[in-house]
């Protein structure tokens, strides 16, 4: 079934480059080890850091990447990201999906790639007939974006866990308390990661890292 989302051939760019802090990895081991938890959406993927390291940490979950993974969008300033001297050399000479596919080739019997919006992919996910039991957001940070994803992932999918990157920046920060106002959920904190949770056990808290904001 993968297959059909990936080229014949692997694409010979190979470069990997990205972010994924310590709480990141301790709360996608925690969702990861949770024998509920089989399939993992991931909007915002840019080379593929973090799905790489889902996918080295089990061997039994099945991925799903959303990007746009367009040098374009980022150049015309479309994206958080910044085509400038510090990504501007990388993305030349990386492109963001050949790289991507290249960097990711020996898990395709496991990731779908899904090259749109977070929003499109959600629907056609929804379509697919595919429900996430998880779904990890780190695509463009504003707090028009992050809310949107957020709402919409609990329409289309009412009992999936959501958690995320970046909530030290600004407008992640209001987009995720306002949703988990809305929906009844409390947020923890674990260095730059946040997650919803319905009840937050003291084992959770017992990690000195997390805190609930």
């Amino acid at each position: 079934m993968f297959d059909i989302f990936w080229p014949k051939k692997r694409p010979s760019t190979r470069y990997m480059h990205g972010w994924l802090g310590y709480g990141n990895k301790e709360e996608l081991k925690r969702v990861m080890d949770n024998p509920n938890v089989n399939i993992i959406c991931e909007l915002g993927t840019w080379y593929g850091k973090s799905a790489d390291f889902m996918m080295n940490y089990r061997d039994d979950k099945l991925l799903i990447c959303v990007d746009l993974w367009s040098n374009n969008d980022i150049k015309n300033g479309n994206q958080v990201i910044k085509y400038n001297d510090k990504y501007g050399s990388i993305l030349d000479n990386y492109p963001l999906y050949e790289t991507f596919l290249g960097n990711l080739w020996e898990f395709k019997k496991r990731i779908i790639p899904l090259k749109m919006d977070t929003k499109k992919a959600l629907r056609k996910i929804k379509k697919m007939g595919i429900v996430p039991d998880a779904i990890y957001i780190d695509a463009n940070h504003t707090y028009k974006d992050v809310k949107s994803e957020i709402e919409l992932s609990l329409s289309l999918f009412p009992d999936v866990i959501l958690l995320g990157d970046d909530i030290n920046w600004k407008g992640v920060k209001r987009a995720v308390i306002e949703c988990a106002n809305i929906y009844g959920f409390h947020v923890i904190k674990n260095r730059n990661c946040w997650r919803f949770m319905k009840k937050v056990t003291n084992d959770i808290l017992e990690n000195k890292n997390i805190k609930i904001i």
